[in-house]
């Protein structure tokens, strides 16, 4: 999650104009945009809360992606950190293992 504190600006500086905009737009799900109009008032507390809300835009954006963009190797949006495509890929797929290449463990 720190690996979005820095990416998380815009939604922890959005007005409700701003998350209007972005819910009309599609920039966000109309879920995230909801979840961004709870976020605390402290300032450490909405970072944090904003970060999570963005791993979920990330996450639902991967989730929508085609299954052509996915095996393209372009399962994420452009914007998404790399460390983090890597971690969500390996937590939430399943690893394509050709049989003809496959080592054999001894």
């Amino acid at each position: 999650m720190l690996l979005l504190n820095d990416k998380c600006s815009q939604i922890v500086d959005g007005t409700k104009e701003d998350i209007q905009k972005w819910a009309k737009e599609g920039t966000y799900a109309s879920f995230v945009c909801d979840q961004m109009k709870k976020l605390p008032v402290d300032h450490a507390e909405r970072i944090k809360s904003a970060s999570k809300i963005l791993y979920l835009h990330y996450l639902i954006a991967f989730f929508k992606r085609s299954m052509f963009k996915r095996l393209s190797g372009k399962p994420f949006p452009d914007d998404a950190p790399r460390a983090l495509q890597d971690k969500a890929l390996q937590v939430y797929a399943i690893a394509n293992i050709n049989e003809r290449t496959r080592k054999e463990v001894k």
